[in-house]
């Protein structure tokens, strides 16, 4: 037997309950290896709101650090525009001197 729990993300735990409400609990049991209590407790809990102060503190961790990732994957964005904008100006300058 294994010993070993699989710790479940929220994303994974949000497609195993959607797929429990589009197919059935018994299916999307079968197909992630889940139990069905699991999914029960799972669409419960995600269906309440968070109602101890630990949950809400985690969600709004949880905020900060999606809102830091779309912050930093705008700079990346950013920076490849600049980058191509260079580039593109540099091309230009060749062809318009004949070099290309």
């Amino acid at each position: 037997m294994n010993k070993h729990r699989k710790t479940w993300s929220l994303e994974d735990k949000l497609q195993i309950v959607q797929s429990a409400n589009d197919k059935g609990v018994s299916a999307a049991s079968a197909e992630f290896g889940v139990s069905t209590q699991m999914i029960y407790n799972w669409r419960s809990n995600l269906e309440e709101p968070p109602n101890s102060e630990k949950e809400l503190h985690l969600l709004k961790q949880k905020i900060k650090s999606l809102e830091r990732d779309v912050v930093n994957l705008r700079d990346v964005v950013a920076d490849q525009s600049l980058a191509i904008k260079i580039k593109d100006a540099i091309i230009k300058k060749k062809i318009q001197k004949g070099r290309l």
